[in-house]
């Protein structure tokens, strides 16, 4: 288990390290972009000029007039319309985007910090619950073996003492059999010897 967790908490820390990394680049190149990059605005004709109006982030709009001699584009004029007024605004709004960009950016990084940490830990917890259930199936295979040969151990012992009483009085009633016998043979004997002794003396008796 405390490997487990070791293992959880170093892909926890290279995983904020790569989103923190991630971060920063994407700061470092919006701020960049955002501040250098120029898009046109707007396309127009005016007193047979093609206007051309450029604005960047920062509002500094510049105006270029084009004029055809040949089928080439020549610039006729250019002029700005920056100011200080407009710089400030334009230098807030870049600001405030830059800020609501970073705000995101680390909102999805703490978003998907909770997604690694909640995967992580149901994962933990995944490999807690199959440990618990292997070792309680475990316990419960060694409980049954050991139940089974303690059933097992108290059948034989029952079934042998049983073959020994049956034994032991099959004993007993065949010698007491044989006793019995032995005596009935003696006793019958005795009393014919009786007998033969008891007709004899009659017939010395007689005679």
């Amino acid at each position: 288990m405390g490997n487990i967790f070791r293992t959880a908490s170093v892909w926890l820390k290279i995983a904020t390290v790569c989103a923190g990394v991630g971060m920063l680049l994407f700061v470092i190149g919006f701020a960049t972009t955002s501040w250098t990059t120029v898009k046109a605005r707007g396309d127009s004709w005016s007193n047979g000029l093609w206007q051309q109006t450029y604005c960047g982030y920062r509002q500094d709009c510049r105006t270029r007039s084009y004029t055809q001699l040949n089928g080439i584009s020549t610039i006729k004029s250019s002029s700005s319309s920056s100011s200080s007024s407009s710089s400030n605004s334009g230098s807030r709004s870049s600001t405030v985007v830059v800020v609501v960009h970073v705000v995101l950016v680390v909102v999805v990084v703490e978003i998907i910090a909770v997604i690694v940490v909640v995967v992580l830990v149901v994962v933990v917890l995944l490999v807690v619950v199959v440990v618990v259930v292997v070792v309680v199936v475990v316990v419960v295979v060694v409980v049954v073996v050991v139940v089974v040969v303690v059933v097992v151990v108290v059948v034989v012992v029952v079934v042998f003492i049983a073959v020994v009483v049956v034994v032991l009085v099959v004993v007993v009633v065949v010698v007491v059999v044989v006793v019995v016998v032995v005596v009935v043979v003696v006793v019958v004997v005795v009393v014919e010897e009786e007998k033969e002794e008891e007709e004899e003396e009659i017939v010395e008796i007689t005679v």
